[in-house]
C-alpha cells in the first residue's frame, strides 16, 4: 500500500470506531506470547544501459527467521450480545536467522566485452524485523454468558514493518490484517484469561527496490478488564 492510501484508511478507521463502539461497555486488554514469522520470500533487480553498454543484476531469495516475542495492547466495548469491538497496538520482533537465495549478472561493454555470472548463496546473517501494528478488531464470543466461551475475530489495519540488518535498516508502512480463534476463562465477572491463536500478516513492505513478505503465526496468553 502506498502512502497516499493510508491517512484516509486511519481515518476511516477511527471514525468508525467512534460510530460502532458508543454507549457499550469497555474494556482493557493485553496479550503476551511468541511469534513465528513464515520464511519471506524477496527478489530485487537494476537494469541500466546506454551508448555502448548494458547493465543487468537480477536476485530472488529467502529469509528465514528465529522465533520471536510480540505483545498487544487493546481497548475495546463489549456490546452484551458475544460481539466486541477494539482499537489495538500491536508490537511483534524475530531475529534474521538465514538468507537462502541466486543471483545472475550481465554487464555488456562495447570496449571491454561482454561478461556473464549467475550464482547461489546460503548461509547464516544478522539483523531483526520487527512490526508496530495499529488496527481495528472485531470478536465473537460464542458463549459469553459461560465461565469457557471459544471466540473467533480478525481485523484490519496499519503496521510499520522495520527491517535491521549488515548493510543498514529500512521501513516501510503497509496494510496489515489477522485472524483469531481462542478460549476466553472467566476468573470473575470482570476478569477474562484469553488463550489464542492469531495470523497477522501484511502487503508485501518494499525497502529501496528491494519487494518482501511479511506474514506470521502468534500464540498469545492475555488479560481482559471488563468495565460494566
Amino acid at each position: 500500500m502506498r502512502k497516499q492510501s493510508i491517512v484516509p484508511l486511519t481515518l476511516v478507521m477511527v471514525l468508525g470506531w467512534a460510530i460502532a463502539t458508543a454507549g457499550a461497555a469497555q474494556y482493557f486488554s493485553g496479550n503476551l506470547g511468541g511469534v513465528w514469522v513464515e520464511d519471506s520470500d524477496y527478489s530485487f533487480s537494476e537494469y541500466s544501459y546506454g551508448p555502448g553498454y548494458e547493465y543487468s543484476y537480477t536476485e530472488d531469495g529467502a529469509f528465514s527467521f528465529e522465533a520471536g516475542y510480540g505483545f498487544t495492547l487493546a481497548a475495546g466495548n463489549d456490546f452484551g450480545n458475544g460481539v466486541r469491538a477494539e482499537i489495538e497496538f500491536g508490537f511483534r520482533s524475530n531475529d534474521i536467522e538465514d538468507i537462502d537465495g541466486s543471483y545472475q549478472l550481465y554487464d555488456y561493454d562495447s570496449f571491454y566485452g561482454t561478461y556473464y555470472e549467475e550464482g547461489s548463496f546460503k548461509g547464516s546473517t544478522s539483523g531483526d524485523v520487527t512490526a508496530r501494528s495499529f488496527m481495528a478488531n472485531v470478536f465473537y464470543d460464542f458463549l459469553p454468558a459461560e465461565a469457557v466461551t471459544p471466540f473467533l475475530g480478525g481485523g484490519i489495519g496499519l503496521a510499520n514493518v522495520d527491517v535491521d540488518t549488515v548493510v543498514g535498516r529500512e521501513a516501510d508502512t503497509v496494510l496489515a490484517y489477522q485472524l483469531a480463534a481462542g478460549f476466553a476463562f472467566a476468573i470473575n465477572p470482570n476478569t477474562t484469561i484469553d488463550l489464542q491463536y492469531r495470523y497477522f500478516a501484511t502487503d508485501d513492505p518494499e525497502f529501496q527496490g528491494v519487494e518482501t513478505e511479511y506474514a506470521t503465526h502468534n500464540l498469545m496468553v492475555g488479560l481482559r478488564f471488563d468495565f460494566y
